[in-house]
């Protein structure tokens, strides 16, 4: 048997589906709070992962601090040439090697004239020499001497090319630079 006419609930579908809104407002303010919503927790993530990270930094920092005060005791009590110092992970203050030279230099520029070098250790490395030279001039700009596998410079010239050199250093002397450059 074929039907002429549709069933009676396709009707109110289809009334339902073409019938004006009653209230439009309704539909941009669930809108506007889903947004909201999303936007929260998006920066609640943001805040999340800033905070984790802060934390990780932290942690790196306070164990290097501990290494640190480990490698000043143990150079008291161990000779600068003795094999020990391997067994503690660390190469021998007399080691008459210079360092290897930095690896996977990461620059990141930030508003302002801000720039934060990143780079990996370097084996036999006691402190590193970071340094930004204007590229065209070749001018060195700054300069900073660290501890750690990173620097930080601020008040840097932007729209100009600026040329980042890292090197390590131990007593023995300092080790080829490696290079990026980048524009601010």
């Amino acid at each position: 048997m074929v039907r002429d006419t549709p069933p009676s609930h396709a009707g109110a579908i289809f009334k339902r589906l073409t019938a004006p809104i009653a209230k439009p407002h309704a539909a941009f303010s669930r809108r506007a709070a889903c947004e909201a919503a999303a936007s929260t927790a998006s920066n609640e993530a943001n805040n999340d992962a800033g905070a984790a990270k802060a934390a990780l930094e932290d942690g790196i920092k306070a164990g290097r601090a501990r290494l640190t005060g480990l490698r000043g005791e143990l150079a008291q009590r161990i000779p600068g040439d003795d094999a020990r110092w391997y067994a503690f992970g660390f190469e021998r203050p007399d080691d008459p090697e210079t360092p290897e030279k930095p690896e996977n230099l990461v620059l990141t520029a930030n508003a302002g004239g801000n720039l934060f070098a990143d780079w990996d250790n370097a084996r036999r490395a006691q402190s590193y020499r970071a340094s930004v030279f204007n590229t065209l001039t070749g001018a060195k700009l700054q300069e900073r001497m660290a501890q750690d596998s990173d620097a930080n410079f601020s008040g840097l010239p932007t729209g100009t090319p600026l040329r980042v050199e890292v090197t390590a250093i131990n007593d023995a002397g300092e080790s080829p630079a490696v290079s990026w450059t980048i524009n601010l």
